[in-house]
């Protein structure tokens, strides 16, 4: 059985994104994600208040889902099964720099702690 998606509406933007990470523009079409090449991150370019900006799918997914408020830049987003590509809330979690570097050299990750 699959999850139900849940779409929230991204800062009164008319952009709606959902809690699998699938994001849709202001006409319901949903957009496709890309990288840069350099980092395995998906984004979206988003034009709002007629500026193009680019945003990183994980962080609209916690901003929307899990804090329910602006992230700022001391917060990171880690995604807990180490899969860049999977958006979904599920896998995702708000730390700080020092956890999220932690978690990185100490290769800890949520699916190891279960028992």
């Amino acid at each position: 059985m699959q999850a139900e998606k849940i779409f929230k509406e991204f800062r009164n933007s008319g952009y709606k994104i959902s809690n699998t990470g699938i994001v849709m523009n202001k006409r319901g079409k949903i957009l496709k994600p890309y990288t840069n090449g350099q980092k395995e991150y998906l984004k979206v370019c988003l034009r709002i208040n007629f500026k193009s900006k680019y945003f990183y799918i994980h962080r609209l997914v916690a901003e929307l889902f899990i804090k329910n408020d602006y992230l700022n830049t001391a917060e990171q987003v880690d995604h807990l099964n180490k899969d860049k590509t999977n958006n979904h809330v599920s896998n995702l979690e708000i730390v700080t720099n020092a956890e999220n570097l932690y978690r990185k050299y100490n290769g800890y990750n949520k699916t190891q702690l279960a028992f």
